[in-house]
């Protein structure tokens, strides 16, 4: 199974979104965020052979986030998945919901926060060390043979993403 983890993109700040009174789930991306991601998107779209399930995180600034790379993969099936959710699940249980769709599919795309997705890349490479993963927002990593003993094939910054882009 090949695995791509991508963070979600730049949300409104979460102190002012906090002052507000909406539920942090309901957060979204900021204009800027949303034009970036859609970028990155196109980019991924370049290096990444059509994923045939993108999972997402329910909350909205990841929900978006996925959306945007549905648009450059419209085949894949889409999925809303509750322990993608920031603090919903241990790495154990993240690993077992990727592992759990790759019985169905050969190439996931997972959307969802940090430190989720350090974490799990840091467990997947099996690595204690999980600041050798930096995830900005917008960024993504795939793994082949995750199941297995799986193999980092890339990550990639946001900015390298935004400039695969054709469409620059």
């Amino acid at each position: 199974m090949e695995l791509t983890l991508v963070r979600h993109a730049i949300a409104e700040d979460r102190m002012v979104w906090a002052q507000s009174g909406k539920p942090d789930g309901e957060r979204p991306l900021t204009d800027s965020g949303l034009l970036k991601m859609k970028k990155a998107a196109e980019g991924l779209s370049i290096i990444l052979e059509p994923p045939e399930c993108i999972l997402t995180s329910p909350l909205r600034r990841a929900y978006q986030t996925a959306e945007c790379l549905k648009e450059v993969f419209p085949l894949a099936r889409f999925v809303s998945e509750e322990k993608l959710a920031s603090g919903a699940s241990t790495v154990r249980e993240l690993l077992e919901v990727f592992l759990e769709h790759g019985r169905r599919y050969s190439r996931v795309v997972a959307v969802f926060h940090e430190p989720e997705c350090s974490l799990v890349s840091a467990a997947l490479v099996d690595s204690e060390n999980r600041e050798s993963f930096q995830f900005k927002k917008g960024a993504a990593a795939c793994f082949d043979e995750v199941g297995s003993a799986a193999v980092l094939r890339w990550y990639l910054p946001p900015k390298v993403l935004r400039n695969l882009s054709p469409k620059r």
